[in-house]
């Protein structure tokens, strides 16, 4: 009987080390996401508003790569796994990058309306004063993929009244 006891508190104690290795594995997975989404969000904020080229269109000029993008629409639908830097290095753990190779990271851009900047539906034309950034990065996880969603709004400046 003595036996049968010990046996049942031993599997409980290493089912509660299992479960602990696994939380502890979720927390460093959301915080390099974290820390990705972030990454590229300041890289999207940084650039301009408006592309300075006139007649630009919204989203990228034909296939720019990265680093030739000029404002913050040129990243819409830009999407890469494993992530890269702006100059087009993988941080697939080959030199001396970081291994992500599980994480893709993904943008959306969208003119939105400036007194909404929550609207569900982005405004069809590129007239507006807003543009909603959203960066999400997934990775493969027990029972699907997970997700970060790191979402802002940058507007366009007028320092006169229109």
């Amino acid at each position: 009987m003595t036996i049968i006891l010990l046996t049942v508190g031993v599997m409980a104690v290493f089912a509660s080390i299992s479960a602990g290795i696994r939380g502890a594995v979720d927390l460093e997975n959301i915080e390099i996401a974290s820390t990705l989404s972030r990454d590229l969000m300041d890289e999207i904020i940084g650039k301009g508003f408006d592309d300075p080229d006139a007649g630009a269109v919204f989203g990228p000029e034909e296939a720019e790569p990265r680093v030739n993008y000029d404002d913050a629409d040129d990243y819409d639908g830009w999407s890469k796994s494993p992530p890269q830097n702006i100059s087009g290095t993988y941080f697939d753990g080959t030199g001396t990058t970081p291994n992500y190779s599980r994480f893709r990271r993904a943008v959306t851009v969208e003119n939105v309306p400036e007194d909404n900047f929550n609207a569900g539906t982005p405004s069809a034309d590129s007239t507006t004063d807003a543009k909603r950034i959203i960066v999400t990065v997934s990775w493969p996880a027990p029972g699907g993929t997970t997700q970060v969603e790191l979402k802002s709004v940058v507007t366009e400046y007028h320092p006169e009244a229109r």
